[in-house]
């Protein structure tokens, strides 16, 4: 994860949550980003959504028969980020879509994962940090990304370090071992962009209580995700 994002993919079917995925990738790119708005039709009597960013000269409209899933991450293996709603026409379980969590497992490329009634720019992002070595710690290029979005102002990057409940010297030892995983991650990083200020914060709740409640404050949470040698997601804070 990381350089510019010159290119985007985003699946639609119509529904009201996938539309909001549209105006956010419109809103959140500057004019030099193409997006392609992918329709995938089980059916081949299905037609496709009336969408009303079609007329937009950066916005290209496809429709193609497959499955959505499979169809939307071959999109992205040509694209710098794949976006879909939350919820899309399907019946999903829980917060998330069926087929957006099976996108965020399968994907290659970034995924943007859009909810919310409106669409806004990121002008504050949260990076969830990972405690792991810099050659295989997917938080890093996490924060690159978060660099790379155009506007972004604050970027908080958070580590979990999991004291709740923990006595006084493992909470201090706890707190010491946080603070030298978030600088060791924001240091990997790179150079901070001109106008973007970094802060760098410790939690003491389990990762995915410390990104929702950080988030509730933010614009969007950027998390890197743990794959194996096929490239399916395994890291369970990402989902």
């Amino acid at each position: 994860m990381g350089g510019v994002v010159r290119s985007v993919v985003v699946g639609s079917d119509g529904s009201p949550g996938s539309m909001v995925a549209v105006e956010w990738a419109l809103a959140e790119f500057p004019d030099v980003v193409d997006v392609e708005v992918l329709h995938v039709r089980e059916h081949p009597a299905a037609a496709p959504p009336q969408l009303p960013a079609h007329d937009h000269p950066r916005v290209r409209v496809r429709s193609e028969l497959g499955e959505p899933v499979a169809a939307l991450v071959a999109a992205g293996r040509d694209a710098d980020l794949l976006v879909v709603g939350r919820t899309g026409s399907g019946n999903g379980v829980g917060p998330m879509g069926a087929t957006a969590v099976d996108v965020v497992r399968t994907a290659r490329c970034p995924v943007a994962v859009v909810g919310g009634p409106w669409p806004r720019r990121a002008r504050h992002v949260v990076v969830g940090a990972a405690d792991l070595p810099a050659d295989r710690n997917p938080s890093i290029g996490a924060v690159r990304f978060a660099y790379t979005l155009p506007g972004v102002e604050v970027v908080d990057v958070v580590h979990a370090c999991g004291a709740t409940g923990c006595d006084p010297d493992e909470i201090d030892e706890l707190h010491r071992r946080s603070g030298s995983v978030l600088a060791a991650v924001v240091g990997a990083a790179g150079q901070v962009p001109a106008g973007v200020t970094i802060r760098q914060a410790t939690s003491p709740d389990a990762a995915d209580v410390a990104l929702v409640a950080a988030s509730r404050s933010a614009d969007l949470v950027v998390v890197g995700s743990r794959t194996d040698e096929a490239g399916i997601v395994r890291g369970s804070i990402s989902l």
